[in-house]
């Protein structure tokens, strides 16, 4: 792209977007990991972006998921269910008749009767 600042041409930076000369940041939940990207991606499934002009995505700690691509934050898990992984997409439910005592649970052992 274009640059306004350096009157020359530059390779357009990670997480940012740039075609027929104009750059754009990548918007929350979508990122651009290399130089010269024409566009941005989504952030898949059990990841995010938080921020605009991101250069990657970061995965949902356990006890949080990411059920779709192009979120911007993660979700806890709700009552009855745990995610013991990162980058989860859906959270695992508790067996039958258990139930956790909180959101966010990280672990099947904290399933109770």
């Amino acid at each position: 792209f274009f640059s306004n600042h350096t009157r020359q041409c530059v390779p357009c930076p990670v997480g940012r977007a740039c075609q027929d000369g104009q750059m754009q940041p990548c918007p929350r939940g979508h990122y651009a990991q290399n130089q010269s990207s024409t566009s941005c991606s989504p952030c898949p499934p059990g990841s995010i972006a938080a921020d605009i002009a991101a250069s990657e995505c970061r995965l949902c700690s356990p006890g949080f998921v990411a059920n779709r691509s192009g979120l911007d934050s993660c979700e806890r898990c709700p009552v009855g269910k745990y995610m013991n992984l990162r980058g989860g997409e859906q959270c695992f439910d508790c067996g039958q008749n258990q139930i956790t005592e909180s959101t966010g649970v990280q672990s099947e052992s904290e399933c109770r009767c």
